[in-house]
Order: structure tokens, then C-alpha cells, then sequence
């Protein structure tokens, strides 16, 4: 008796269980979950996951990523700019979604690598997906600029997903903005570690040379796009940082191109550019200018040196579908009591592009945590 009145006492005052019956806020969280909502009428920060009662009866829950009195507009390639300023990196920001895990998927699988007279790459046999799948790559016969050295990645970066069970749940939508992360470890000296990312018509690498006996190396981070002036490429220099690559042990690198901003580390050193705009790429199966990335997204490997990787993962940014009447292509003001929202899973939610913004009076609290099915506690 006391533990039930307890419970009202708490779904009356403090907040309550809500089940997720759709996909809208998926990877975040999954169909048939459930949130533990502390009821308020007021959001703590950007990036709250918020329930909010709906003109039919009922609730939703989605994401607050447009604040009171700001102007909002959603691009062709899926970005969300603020007062003219891409989406904040603030706390709560949904984070990269994986789209391939090695931990999970095996690297041949979705991997293309070697070249028509030869393949640098070995696997021991019978290793797959997990921590004992580690490629080994001998560089030594491998030229500087070659793709034979490299780890090429074959499937489409769309806004899908991977599920509980690591497999991919395919999206439907190019997703513009990509990360690559994995672990090296460097055998034999005297060449250089490559890590490439393309957008559109531009691609951007990071060179980084390991040598013997020298504890740290200067890092070359480049793009390259075609020139306005012929068919000879342009690159540019972004500039460099100096990290440390021992001999024999295991370094995490991580190569990041978002909202126009490309960012390297390399164990403990980090470097990050930005620039004003991609390259654009014409698409063979439309004529319209929405934005076109294709091809072999990302590259890793290296040349004139013996390396082992491991732990490969590519992940896509946080993508919003431009579809909607409500600042889709066209900027549009929030009131002073009014917020947009989003699901994470844009592709599957009904939110503020279709139903506009959403007023206070409406929000019904915050999500806090995921609570159900047990096992699945996580804090969001």
C-alpha cells in the first residue's frame, strides 16, 4: 500500500514512465523502450529530449534543437543552421551514429583492398568481426600515392544504422558528413600512415610519417578537389600537428569531417580546420544542385610501412531529411515561447518540419533516462 501511494505520489509530482511505441528518436532510443519523464514546462538546455502533448490527444517525444527568438533553416545537404551558424557542438548533441563496427562486422566484408597484380593486406584465417580481427598491412612494396595500401570502404554512408545486434539497418539518404576512428600499430618504420575522408567532390587525408627513432612526427592534413581551371587537382595545405607513433603499440587515430570542419587525432594530439564550403559534385541522375557524395568515402592504410589495425569503425553525422513545410529551404523565426524539434531519426519522425514549432504550454517534461526493457538503462 505504501509503495503504491509512493508511486502516484511520484507520477503526480515528479514525472513518469513513457513508452516509445515508433522509430522517430532511433538509434537513441529504440522501439519499445521506455523514458523516465520529470514533468516541467521549461527545457534546460538545447538538445533536451522532450514529450509534448499533441493537438489530437496523446504525446510525442522528440529532440529540441531550435530554442525561443532564433531563425532557423535546413539545407539541401541536410544541415541545420541557427542565426546562420551551423547546429552548436554543446552538451547533448547527438553524437556520430555508427555505421560499420569491425567489433561487430568483418572488415572483408565491406572493405575493398589490394590491386589487380597483388594485396599488401593479410588476416590471419578464421579471425572475424571483434577485437581478434586485426589486419596487417607489409607497405614495403607499395608506392607513396597508391591505393593498393589502402583499406577502401564499400558501402554507401547513408542515415541507417547499426542495431543491438550489429547489423545494419540500411537508410535511404546520403549522409554528407563522415568519421573514421581505428587503431594502428606500427611493426616496421619508414613510410607513412594515410587517413582519407571525402565530401561531394573534395576528400580530405592526413598524412602522417612514422620513422624510426624519432619520438614525434609532423602530420600533413591536406584536401584536394578538382581546380575551376582544368582538369589538375588543387591541394591545400590545412596545417599540421605533431604526434607520436611508437613502435609496437597500439595508437587510436580518428579522422573527422563535420559541418565543415575537419578535425585529426592522433592518440593524445588533436588538430581541427575549418573551411567555407564543399566542391560541388554534379550528380548523373538528377539536374536539380542538391548536394551529391559518392564512391569510396573513406581510406586507410599507409605505404613503406608493416602496420597492424584494428577496432575499425565509420560513423555518419546527425542528419535532418529536408522535407517539411517548416523551415525546410526557408529560414523561419521562433516565437518567444515557441521551440522546434526533431526525432534523431528523421527519415521516420513527424516533428516541427511538418507540424511547425511546438509552444511551451504543450511540453509535458524532459526525458532523463532510458529505463525499459531491463538490461537497457542507459541515461540520455
Amino acid at each position: 500500500m505504501v509503495l503504491a501511494l509512493a508511486t502516484l505520489a511520484c507520477r503526480a509530482v515528479v514525472g513518469w514512465v513513457f513508452p516509445v511505441g515508433s522509430e522517430s528518436m532511433e538509434p537513441t532510443i529504440m522501439t519499445g523502450e521506455s523514458v523516465f519523464l520529470r514533468y516541467g514546462k521549461q527545457i534546460d538546455q538545447r538538445f533536451d529530449i522532450v514529450a509534448f502533448q499533441d493537438p489530437g490527444g496523446g504525446a510525442s517525444i522528440k529532440r529540441a534543437v531550435g530554442l525561443p527568438r532564433e531563425e532557423l533553416i535546413i539545407t539541401p545537404s541536410g544541415d541545420l543552421r541557427i542565426n546562420d551558424q551551423f547546429l552548436p557542438n554543446a552538451p547533448g548533441r547527438p553524437k556520430p551514429v555508427p555505421i560499420f563496427d569491425s567489433r561487430q562486422q568483418s572488415i572483408n566484408d565491406h572493405w575493398r583492398h589490394g590491386a589487380t597484380a597483388f594485396d599488401p593486406w593479410t588476416v590471419e584465417p578464421g579471425r572475424v568481426a571483434g577485437e581478434s580481427e586485426v589486419f596487417t598491412l607489409d607497405g614495403n612494396l607499395v608506392q607513396l600515392n597508391s591505393d593498393a595500401g589502402l583499406l577502401r570502404f564499400q558501402d554507401r554512408v547513408t542515415d541507417g544504422h547499426l542495431d543491438g545486434d550489429g547489423k545494419y539497418v540500411h537508410g535511404r539518404n546520403v549522409v554528407h558528413d563522415v568519421v573514421v576512428e581505428f587503431e594502428v600499430k606500427v611493426l616496421s618504420a619508414g613510410g607513412i600512415i594515410r587517413v582519407q575522408v571525402s565530401e561531394e567532390d573534395d576528400w580530405f587525408a592526413a598524412y602522417i610519417p612514422v620513422y624510426e627513432g624519432e619520438e614525434a612526427s609532423k602530420v600533413l592534413v591536406k584536401r584536394n578537389r578538382p581546380s575551376r581551371f582544368g582538369d589538375r587537382a588543387q591541394r591545400s595545405y590545412f596545417g599540421d600537428l605533431l604526434a607520436e607513433i611508437p613502435i609496437g603499440e597500439w595508437v587510436s587515430i580518428r579522422l573527422a569531417n563535420i559541418d565543415n570542419e575537419v578535425s585529426l587525432r592522433i592518440g593524445e594530439s588533436s588538430f581541427a580546420s575549418s573551411y567555407a564550403e564543399n566542391t560541388a559534385r554534379p550528380n548523373p541522375m538528377s539536374n536539380d544542385d542538391a548536394p551529391f557524395s559518392s564512391g569510396e568515402r573513406v581510406k586507410v592504410g599507409g605505404a613503406g610501412v608493416v602496420l597492424q589495425l584494428r577496432n575499425l569503425r565509420v560513423l555518419r553525422d546527425f542528419y535532418i531529411l529536408p522535407r517539411g513545410e517548416f523551415g525546410v529551404g526557408r529560414r523561419i523565426t521562433l516565437d518567444p515561447d515557441e521551440f522546434f524539434v526533431l526525432g534523431d531519426n528523421t527519415a521516420k519522425s513527424r516533428d516541427s518540419r511538418d507540424r511547425g514549432p511546438i509552444s511551451m504550454e504543450r511540453l509535458v517534461g524532459t526525458a532523463e533516462a532510458v529505463v525499459r526493457p531491463l538490461g537497457a538503462f542507459r541515461r540520455l
